[in-house]
């Protein structure tokens, strides 16, 4: 249970990046990893968080999507594709 309460105070915490933080983060985290530096709990603990940066860029850049729109010849905002 302490596993999913530390995974949750992290979800909360991951929630309130911006993208740049959470790309930053997940740029800290892959070196980390490729350093070899990392016994093995640490490394999935390090997985663990990836997932979550990884998300939460997800979710930044799916509402960037549907935030951007374009003008067509008439004038109306559709979709950018």
């Amino acid at each position: 249970m302490a596993k999913n309460d530390q995974l949750d105070k992290l979800r909360n915490s991951i929630a309130g990046f911006k993208f740049e933080e959470a790309l930053g983060r997940l740029e800290d985290i892959v070196e980390k990893l490729e350093s070899e530096e990392v016994d093995l709990e640490g490394s999935l603990n390090l997985y663990d968080e990836a997932k979550l940066l990884g998300e939460r860029c997800t979710e930044l850049l799916d509402e960037a999507e549907r935030r951007v729109k374009v003008v067509d010849g008439d004038g109306e905002l559709s979709d950018f594709e």
